[in-house]
């Protein structure tokens, strides 16, 4: 049986980073492919000023209020341990019983570890999620390095879905990437933004595919949700990465209570039960929504998957949309992509039958660019 090598981000408690995760490695195991994640252990080189100029180049690269949402997030790490605790504990659990890892050891100065799989595996896949996000990559050689698998021979490399996490490319990054981008052959992205990028920047052809997420049916999906999370009475589930408005906050409110449903909260810690969710709940809680208000890439998805009622929001972090905008466009649901709640007529009821005609296509034409290139 042929191996195969997934390089992704290692997003420990983020839903979308570990459904999408096991979403490919499930894809390719259906193919008949031996699969694992591939983790190294990267040598810790960055000096305390090397950090702050990095963060400075973030600033630059991204939106001031992206900057602030890290800040904000590694603040809420400080105060609520606790809880973020509980939460990681979960995800781990989610982790070691559904995605398949291998770790490097201890962290190693050179190449000889990932030269060492290079030589292992038969293939490699580097996707989805923002592998190729300047803010995560950039100016790190083992990052650069791994994941644009310079560590494989180049008839072994493949993109799926990769993302840049960002709608233009800037013209330093253009030069640090053009190497890279060079050596990479197979690829394919997930935002049409991805697809201008390598065009334009770099005169490299690409597919446009849906998210892996979305390669697995409904039904494969709800085999491994945790329904012990699921309510007895009907609720609104509120999902947003980036700030909510108040304006927005009460319309959302003042809607619930007007239809009599709860409001449950994911990304809300304080004083929340909810908040405590892996991927498996995260799942059981769109499934069983009368309505999703999200911000979220994969909150979207996994709506559409599901069946449920979505409104997409405008994101505070403007280059995050690129993702959404491309899904919206390829299900035909650009309807459900608003500013408020009230802007959709009818906002319980969302039909998703030509949906699932698009569903199976796209579906059809992914795995066709997955077997055409591991052969």
């Amino acid at each position: 049986m042929k191996r195969v090598g997934i390089v992704t981000l290692d997003g420990t408690s983020n839903y979308g980073n570990r459904l999408q995760n096991y979403a490919l490695q499930q894809t390719l195991e259906q193919l008949g492919y031996e699969v694992d994640t591939l983790v190294p252990k990267f040598p810790e080189t960055e000096t305390l000023k090397e950090k702050i100029e990095r963060w400075i180049k973030i600033v630059s690269q991204e939106s001031v209020l992206s900057f602030i949402g890290k800040v904000r997030l590694q603040l809420f790490e400080r105060k609520y341990p606790e809880l973020r605790k509980k939460r990681n504990v979960v995800f781990d659990n989610f982790t070691e019983r559904y995605i398949r890892f291998r770790k490097s050891g201890k962290a190693f100065d050179d190449m000889t570890t990932l030269c060492q799989w290079g030589e292992e595996y038969d293939y490699f896949v580097v996707g989805s999620d923002q592998v190729w996000r300047p803010a995560y990559i950039a100016n790190n050689k083992y990052y650069m390095n791994f994941y644009f698998l310079q560590f494989a021979d180049i008839s072994k490399r493949a993109a799926y879905a990769a993302s840049f996490g960002i709608s233009e490319l800037p013209e330093d990054m253009v030069t640090l990437y053009a190497p890279y981008i060079k050596d990479m052959v197979n690829i394919s992205v997930r935002e049409a933004a991805g697809q201008k990028i390598l065009k334009e920047s770099f005169q490299k052809d690409s597919e446009l595919v849906i998210d892996p997420t979305m390669l697995l049916t409904k039904e494969q999906w709800l085999s491994i949700a945790n329904e012990d999370c699921v309510k007895t009475k009907k609720y609104i589930l509120v999902y947003f990465l980036g700030n909510i408005e108040k304006k927005l906050e009460q319309e959302i409110k003042t809607f619930a209570n007007d239809n009599q449903l709860e409001i449950i909260n994911l990304a809300k810690a304080k004083g929340n039960s909810a908040y405590i969710s892996g991927p498996a709940e995260f799942i059981s809680y769109i499934q069983h929504a009368q309505l999703v208000c999200t911000d979220s890439f994969h909150g979207t998805v996994f709506s559409i998957l599901l069946h449920t009622p979505f409104l997409a929001f405008e994101r505070s972090f403007s280059e995050m949309m690129s993702r959404i905008d491309t899904l919206l466009d390829t299900f035909s649901l650009q309807a459900r992509k608003v500013r408020s709640i009230y802007d959709v007529n009818n906002v319980l009821e969302c039909d998703f039958l030509e949906t699932e005609h698009i569903l199976e296509k796209e579906r059809r034409k992914a795995v066709e660019f997955l077997k055409s290139v591991l052969v």
